[in-house]
């Protein structure tokens, strides 16, 4: 998880307390260390709302090659919840079992660009 810092060479210390300490991402499949086949990887969880931007989440290689990616747009239907369902299909196609890195992140929508928040963790894809 990430802040927006302004750096200022005058003036008083002015330090802002985090707004909220919940875990941004819950995955609750697939687990980390899973072995997923068959081309379709399923990632159901709950995820806090930061901004308007959509949740990113991919397969990335030790490489760096994304191997499949996905954008789901999260919006709260009800202001007392702290987390929101999601669950998705992300197709992948590959010819020998790959670790990747399943991550889940969102993007700032200040005029700060870069990740404000982001979760990862290793499955293993087969094809």
């Amino acid at each position: 998880t990430s802040v927006d810092l302004v750096f200022l060479s005058i003036g008083r210390n002015r330090i802002t307390p985090p707004e909220n300490l919940d875990e941004a991402y819950i995955v609750r499949s697939p687990y980390e260390g899973a072995t997923i086949s068959g081309g379709l990887l399923r990632v159901e969880g709950v995820a806090r709302i930061r901004n308007k931007n959509p949740l990113i989440i991919e397969c990335i290689t030790p490489a760096g090659q994304v191997i499949c990616s996905t954008e789901v747009p999260l919006t709260a239907h009800s202001a007392e919840l702290s987390h929101i369902p999601f669950e998705v299909f992300l197709p992948y196609q590959i010819d020998t079992a790959t670790n990747v890195r399943l991550s889940l992140r969102q993007q700032s929508d200040t005029p700060l660009p870069g990740t404000i928040s982001l979760y990862s963790f290793e499955i293993t894809l087969e094809p």
